[in-house]
């Protein structure tokens, strides 16, 4: 159940809030990894977001939003929030979320208008909240509250044949390690500073799986550390992390298990590695 999601999710749930600073000075406050491990030993998947609520009134967490009232005719105020989906990689915003005015609170007062991400991809998604007062209440003075209700769609567990795991664990890139770049011309920058990733420099290959109906997942771990029987297909690709003999040992043993294997291997020229060798200015 550990992601980057949940993990973010655990740290933000778990933060102590400082006094006298403002959000944006603190975040969600000091960390506190006992109550995020606490967290994460009984949490469940689900969404969330980040702030999870919109106080204007609040200061001086809420500062500068706190620091004046809004009124009719003046310019929107907007805030960004991000929707965290602790529950998959990706996943989609059903319906376009809704402005619920709370009217005993006075909520009809204001006007709110949204924009989103359709998609929760990876692992996260926006929402832009452009807040501005309704005309009715040009000469009126008060707090509105109300709510928005965001519904994210989950499917049920794919089969094992449409779930494929990218392995991110044996991909490395500088400075852990001397690697150059794929594209030899680019002689002003040679190494790889951003190695490889289903969600960068492979987006376009993500997008064509997923839209073939495959479900893409990524290890960050070693071999050792995932269940082949879940997955139909491994993607190693352009690897440089060597292979531990416990890992070779267990991929021999998933692939007579049904696991399909597929390798993208780079270039490999000795010659060619001695004649780009270099001094290193970062590391002396």
């Amino acid at each position: 159940l550990v992601n980057p999601a949940s993990m973010k999710q655990a740290l933000i749930a778990s933060a102590r809030r400082l006094p006298g600073v403002n959000m944006f000075e603190q975040g969600h406050g000091k960390l506190d990894l006992i109550r995020a491990y606490q967290i994460l030993n009984s949490y469940k998947p689900q969404a969330s977001l980040s702030p999870s609520y919109i106080d204007l009134t609040e200061c001086p967490y809420m500062w500068p939003y706190c620091s004046q009232p809004i009124y009719y005719g003046g310019m929107p105020t907007i805030v960004n929030v991000t929707i965290l989906n602790g529950m998959g990689v990706t996943g989609r915003i059903v319906d376009k979320p809704i402005w619920q005015p709370y009217l005993p609170q006075n909520g009809d007062s204001i006007d709110v208008a949204i924009s989103y991400s359709p998609v929760l991809w990876p692992w996260a998604g926006y929402l832009a909240v452009s807040i501005s007062v309704a005309k009715k209440a040009a000469s009126w003075e008060g707090i509105a509250q109300g709510h928005v209700m965001v519904t994210v769609r989950i499917v049920a567990t794919p089969p094992r044949s449409k779930r494929v795991l990218w392995d991110q664990y044996h991909n490395l890139r500088y400075p852990p390690g001397y690697f150059p770049r794929d594209n030899l011309r680019m002689k002003n920058d040679p190494l790889d500073w951003n190695g490889d990733h289903i969600h960068t420099n492979f987006r376009d290959m993500y997008q064509h799986l997923r839209s073939m109906g495959y479900f893409v997942e990524v290890l960050g771990a070693p071999l050792t550390c995932f269940d082949a029987s879940q997955y139909g297909t491994l993607l190693m690709v352009d690897s440089e992390e060597e292979y531990f003999p416990e890992e070779i040992t267990k991929l021999r043993r998933d692939i007579d298990n049904g696991l399909s294997l597929i390798i993208f291997s780079d270039w490999y020229n000795t010659s060619v590695m001695r004649k780009v060798k270099f001094y290193d200015e970062n590391t002396r």
